[in-house]
């Protein structure tokens, strides 16, 4: 069976997005559930994951303006392959502090959170631009739906793998 070209881009797209969205919410539950257990911050377990969610969500909120220079300044497959090499390297360096299971790992491991999540304002944007540029117009309403399923099956199960593995 032979497959349109649009067809490929978008399993494609959607197989990338599942990935790149997965591994920074797998890593930053499993930093949570680690933290309130080995290092806590706060007292109460819920803290510490709140702490670590809310250091993810931070750059998505205060990078909005840096993200759209970034976006329409340089090309977008750029910034989407220059996010996801930082995202393996952060990835990389995060899990070997955490590792160290010392204090100062434990807060370095949540800089590592806060680069994931810079990492992350820049590729959503990016996406959905390549997207646009990428695809027919008659093609991105399925685009579109394609990535925000995978988007949603990354996060669900980011966090369930995340809370297994801390667990077992």
């Amino acid at each position: 069976m032979k497959y349109h070209p649009n067809t490929v881009r978008m399993k494609t797209i959607g197989g990338v997005n599942f990935i790149s969205i997965f591994n920074p919410v797998f890593l930053c539950t499993l930093i949570g559930y680690l933290i309130s257990r080995e290092h806590p911050v706060f007292d109460r377990h819920i803290y510490n994951i709140f702490l670590t969610a809310g250091i993810f969500v931070l750059p998505l909120l205060s990078l909005s303006a840096l993200v759209q220079y970034v976006t329409s300044a340089f090309a977008v497959r750029n910034v989407l392959v220059f996010t996801k090499i930082g995202e393996v390297a952060v990835i990389l360096l995060t899990a070997v502090c955490l590792f160290t299971d010392t204090q100062i790992g434990t807060y370095l491991a949540l800089t590592g959170v806060f680069l994931l999540g810079a990492g992350f304002a820049f590729y959503r944007p990016s996406l959905k631009i390549y997207i646009s540029e990428m695809l027919a117009k008659s093609e991105l309403s399925r685009a579109a739906a394609a990535t925000e399923c995978s988007t949603f099956a990354a996060i669900f199960s980011g966090v369930i793998s995340a809370v297994l593995c801390a667990h077992f």
